[in-house]
């Protein structure tokens, strides 16, 4: 007899140490957090932008989950205007314009709107002369070489204005094909002025 109860014992000394051992991994899972996502610069580098070329390319292709920032720097340029001054990164930003001739009035891209008043309508418009990003992507049409595409977008700050020298752009790719990230001058005929923009761009994305 005195053997049976020493066997009880035993299986119910096992149970209780099986017992705690599953309540501490229980516990133990239930207070475990997820790995925070660490965020890990990809790029920085500094893009030169020219008045006579446009457009240019900074090598950097954009994919889905990057974060990007933009900060130009404290060069200006002369938009080839007779009878005006030198203008920095923001543009012409007290005369927005709806004419079609300036790249980012075009472009799918912008969202901005003004009130023409020559057709009592409104119009896509920009801030000319201002720098700009620009999403190259490749169209296919079924023969030949792929077709490079551009569509546009505004630098802006914070408060939704066109960056100035020493302000940041913050942007994201969250959906959508990756593309190769440009930036140009939203000029009409790039060449007739002179300058150039600097910008400093980090890209960065959470791993």
């Amino acid at each position: 007899m005195g053997e049976t109860v020493a066997k009880r014992r035993r299986g119910e000394l096992l149970v209780a140490v099986l017992a705690a051992l599953l309540f501490a991994l229980v516990a133990a899972m239930l207070s475990a957090k997820p790995a925070k996502a660490e965020k890990v610069y990809v790029a920085d580098k500094t893009v030169t932008v020219y008045e006579k070329y446009g457009r240019t390319d900074t090598g950097l292709t954009i994919e889905n989950g990057d974060y990007l920032e933009i900060t130009p720097g404290p060069e200006k340029i002369w938009s080839g205007v007779a009878l005006t001054g030198s203008n920095g990164p923001e543009g012409w930003a007290d005369r927005p314009t709806t004419e079609r001739k300036f790249p980012l009035n075009n472009s799918p891209l912008n969202r901005e709107t003004c009130w023409n008043v020559f057709d009592w309508s409104y119009w896509k418009c920009s801030s000319p002369y201002s720098l700009i990003g620009s999403e190259q992507r490749f169209r296919y049409w079924g023969w030949g070489q792929p077709t490079p595409v551009y569509s546009q977008f505004e630098l802006k700050n914070w408060y939704s204005a066109p960056v100035k020298a020493g302000e940041t752009y913050y942007g994201s790719m969250n959906t959508g094909t990756p593309y190769r990230l440009h930036l140009e001058i939203n000029d009409d005929a790039p060449g007739n002025g002179s300058g150039y923009f600097t910008a400093r761009v980090k890209v960065y994305r959470y791993q």
